[in-house]
């Protein structure tokens, strides 16, 4: 989480490799091996050797795996933008996006 006290560069980049790492951790490792686990309790369900209650334990650790995904991914968005706001790097969609919050004059 970003805490509303300023971050130094250095310190915004660590955690912004720290958070790609997670995330390409998750994508190369966690995923396909829950994936893999789920393709298993299917084949074995399928053909009477597995129980309905693996395969419904398993498609929930496989939601869990991709829920743990997107918050990782968030986390390098966030990551990225500490690291944006401590350089002082504007990204260049932010004046159309503030123009959306400013009030048009008729």
């Amino acid at each position: 989480m970003i805490s509303a006290k300023p971050t130094t560069a250095p310190l915004a980049a660590i955690r912004l490799d720290t958070a790609r790492q997670r995330a390409a951790l998750i994508e190369t490792t966690v995923m396909p091996h829950v994936e893999h686990s789920l393709e298993v309790a299917r084949v074995a369900y399928a053909t009477n050797r597995g129980e309905f209650t693996d395969l419904i334990d398993t498609e929930r650790v496989l939601l869990s795996a991709r829920m743990d995904a997107i918050a990782a991914q968030t986390d390098v968005e966030r990551a990225l933008s500490e690291l944006e706001r401590a350089i002082g790097d504007v990204p260049s969609a932010a004046p159309a996006v503030a123009s959306l919050f400013v009030e048009q004059q008729p």
